[in-house]
């Protein structure tokens, strides 16, 4: 085994980066497999008597050839010299300048440059024909594909891709699901989880009148639907009933936005229900941003006349003026689990489905301080039931 060799004596004729890159590469060809793990950048120093920044180099310059690749957490191993020519993977999302789909986008990005990956971004703007040309487009120029797919209100996905997922093609479908022919890969956010981390957190804040705004043309879909079903198990387990009327409605016309317009639109709706103890949770965080700007127009005052929560924490969530309380999406462990999926497959290192629940976690800001005791409201990171056990205990931290 390598990590038993002894020390590994260099010379001065070239750079330390040159001479380990290279005595990798020849030890990599003549005693290693497909998969086979590289010993740690630790063991790598001590061999070489070299720095960890040397190691570094060396071992990104392999990734860069396809000799190698790495998994975030898990270390280096032997490439497949048959897929080194077919580095590229694809992404595919609704837009990437939506401020959700940007962040997942540059993880993505960041994580697969990390594995040897160059990445090929398309916009599909949801729309399943623009989705069908666009991998039909890819044919033999992609080695994978990470998506979000297009889905309309049947909730089925396009022809293309049903096709690449019964040919065996390696595909991770990322923050939605939807109605497949066979089992396919995908990395979900906790939908659930948040929604029922959401309400709860308003309940605990002092709100009895929990609203709940989305849009009709998606509300369809499994991952809202995951939302709105942690929401009313929040109600259900907090003894607060439900009325079909919290239900606030935008017509979903501002799409590219993030429902934006929509929120704006929406509170006339939620001033016209506010009565004392109401609180909305959006769907997502430009709905929740819109609504706050309209009813600050109004001069209805948030949190004190109504609380207010959104969904996916995007950059202006935080921003001062806004500070909305919201549920964040791990957007960083949903790259590294679909690059993991996608390059294992690629890589020919397994053909097993995974269904991976990535965490989320609640942001409590000034949207919701306003009633009740501050509190933070905790959740085991690591749950990926996806599922909230009745009456479930949260912790509090100040």
């Amino acid at each position: 085994m390598m990590e038993s060799a002894p020390k590994i004596v260099l010379d001065n004729n070239s750079p330390l980066v040159t001479q380990v890159a290279q005595y990798l590469r020849s030890y990599i060809g003549a005693n290693l497999q497909t998969g086979d793990k590289l010993p740690s950048e630790r063991m790598l120093c001590k061999m070489f008597g070299v720095s960890r920044i040397t190691v570094g180099k060396a071992i990104a310059s392999l990734v860069q050839e396809g000799v190698v690749y790495q998994l975030h957490g898990s270390g280096t191993y032997v490439a497949d010299p048959a897929a080194a020519d077919s580095s590229t993977i694809a992404v595919a999302v609704y837009h990437s300048d939506n401020a959700f789909y940007s962040k997942v986008v540059k993880a993505i990005q960041e994580e697969a440059a990390q594995a040897g990956f160059h990445t090929l971004l398309i916009n599909t703007k949801g729309e399943r024909e623009a989705e069908n040309i666009a991998l039909r487009k890819l044919r033999g120029k992609v080695s994978g594909i990470i998506l979000a797919p297009a889905m309309n209100a049947d909730d089925e996905i396009s022809s293309e891709l049903a096709a690449l997922i019964g040919g065996n093609f390696p595909v991770v479908v990322i923050c939605h699901s939807g109605r497949f022919p066979l089992p396919v890969n995908t990395v979900i956010p906790n939908y659930h989880l948040g929604g029922y981390l959401a309400t709860s957190h308003l309940i605990e804040r002092g709100y009895r009148r929990i609203l709940f705004g989305a849009t009709g043309n998606i509300f369809y879909r499994q991952d809202i639907q995951l939302r709105f079903s942690g929401y009313l198990q929040a109600l259900k387990d907090h003894r607060l009933a439900f009325h079909e009327e919290w239900l606030v409605m935008g017509d979903g016309q501002d799409v590219f936005n993030g429902f934006f317009q929509d929120g704006l639109q929406a509170a006339e709706r939620v001033a016209a229900l506010l009565e004392p103890d109401t609180a909305l949770f959006s769907l997502g965080d430009s709905f929740a941003i819109g609504l706050l700007r309209g009813l600050r127009e109004k001069g209805i005052a948030v949190p004190e006349q109504c609380g207010l929560c959104g969904f996916d924490d995007i950059e202006l969530a935080g921003q001062w003026g806004i500070e909305l309380t919201t549920v964040k999406v791990l957007c960083e462990d949903i790259a590294r689990e679909s690059v993991r999926i996608v390059a294992e497959q690629i890589r020919r290192q397994h053909r097993l489905i995974e269904n991976v629940i990535t965490p989320v976690e609640l942001v409590p800001r000034r949207t919701t301080l306003g009633k009740g005791p501050r509190q933070r409201i905790g959740f085991p990171t690591g749950n990926k039931t996806g599922m909230v056990p009745p009456n479930q205990s949260f912790s509090n931290q100040n």
